[in-house]
């Protein structure tokens, strides 16, 4: 080969080495590309999810599983101080990628990796080799984790907190050589500084909504101590409901409302005349529509106030009956829940157990025997049943210790 043809031989060799070399730096840029487009729209996703937070376990803990695909993490927790016991932080969300981790449920302030980050203020990371001691509560293959308090910037509640540290956000690795350092530090920031803004904002949404809530029972409390037959009503139906639904097995999120059902369920009698509400004698037909009226009155009050949909359906319908027969809706059958069924019967056995101006209480059997004539009309007669099979419980002497005694005397005749 001629000088001339080695030398386009070599030309040849050369130019093909860097179209491979440029071919592989094209697909290197290609794929740096891809992963940085990955990670931004892994963190717009993450951004998404925690701007929609809005304070339920379910979307809290939809917010975790983004920030910890976003961080390149493997699983992660989010902790918030209690607001009953305000040095205790509670677990209220958990991911991760391993079914078998175990998370901690609760610690104090100072203690712990989530407690001695809540008392600092300060973000900390740590590594399995890093000579601490914290990592003892959490997966035992974890390599390195992250915690970052979540800070309430919006609002002080002077009465809870000292600090605006509100919780605190862990974020685990299981990964060898994995560090929460550079980018995934930035990304880590910035998703934790969008949590304290969502948790913030729900501080104050719950702390305005507790506020208006003691109000409000405040004010029936009040309405009540205005009648001497009255007084402790409120209480009373909301206990004998509380054992109703127990037995019945309602979640705690149900007996929460209709906790807050029964407590209010005359709020609306504000708007009722003295005159009617504290009549001694038989209301006339004008008078008796205008009494019902507080049923809407009451439901209305709540409704602007956001309340749950089942305190609102106690609140307006607690005068229905399962024959339709009631008030405001007529509501019948399969139209009222088993809360409202609840309520309905609450409210009847305890006006039939309570003195009033024109007769005095109703003894135990005879308040019974009324509510077995009226069960499968005007009552569910699975829950009649249930009360009668509960009227020997503790809980339910205590809320009525005068019917009580008739029980035991009862009990002792039936023994003789």
């Amino acid at each position: 080969m001629d000088l001339l043809g080695m030398a386009g031989w070599a030309a040849a060799i050369i130019g093909s080495g860097w179209a491979i070399a440029s071919s592989v730096q094209g697909k290197r840029a290609q794929n740096e590309y891809s992963r940085e487009r990955q990670a931004n729209d892994t963190f717009l996703h993450a951004s998404h999810v925690i701007s929609e937070f809005n304070a339920n376990g379910t979307a809290l803990a939809e917010a975790l599983r983004a920030m910890v695909t976003a961080a390149g993490a493997d699983s992660g927790y989010i902790m918030l101080f209690d607001r009953n016991q305000p040095k205790k932080l509670t677990t209220q969300a958990v991911y991760s990628f391993d079914d078998n981790d175990i998370f901690p449920t609760t610690t104090l302030i100072g203690e712990g990796l989530a407690g001695t980050v809540a008392h600092s203020g300060q973000p900390a990371h740590f590594t399995r080799t890093g000579g601490t001691d914290v990592l003892h509560e959490l997966p035992n293959d974890t390599t390195a984790a992250i915690a970052t308090p979540i800070r309430n910037r919006l609002f002080r509640d002077q009465d809870l907190r000292t600090s605006d540290v509100v919780g605190v956000l862990v974020l685990i690795s299981k990964k060898k050589k994995m560090s929460f350092q550079g980018e995934r530090l930035d990304t880590i920031t910035a998703l934790g500084a969008l949590l304290s803004m969502a948790v913030s904002s729900h501080w104050i949404g719950t702390h305005h909504r507790l506020t208006l809530l003691d109000t409000l029972v405040l004010m029936a409390s009040t309405l009540e101590s205005r009648d001497r037959y009255m007084s402790g009503r409120s209480q009373r139906l909301c206990d004998l409901a509380l054992l109703l639904g127990r037995k019945f097995g309602m979640s705690d999120e149900a007996l929460e409302e209709l906790r807050l059902g029964m407590l209010l369920q005359d709020i609306g009698s504000i708007k009722v005349p003295d005159a009617i509400l504290h009549k001694s004698g038989r209301l006339m037909a004008e008078e008796f529509e205008l009494l019902k009226q507080h049923t809407t009155f009451g439901y209305e009050l709540c409704r602007r106030l956001m309340m749950p949909r089942g305190v609102l359906t106690i609140v307006r319908n607690h005068h229905e009956r399962l024959d339709g027969t009631g008030y405001p809706d007529q509501l019948k059958g399969e139209q009222m829940p088993l809360a409202l069924r609840i309520a309905a019967l609450a409210i009847a056995f305890d006006a039939m157990a309570s003195p009033r101006a024109f007769r005095t209480a109703l003894d135990l059997d005879e308040i019974l025997a009324q509510l077995n004539l009226e069960a499968g009309t005007h009552f569910d007669a699975v829950v009649v049943q249930t009360l009668r099979e509960s009227v020997n419980d503790a809980e339910f002497q205590r809320i009525y210790p005068a019917l009580s005694t008739t029980t035991e005397k009862r009990i002792s005749d039936l023994a003789a």
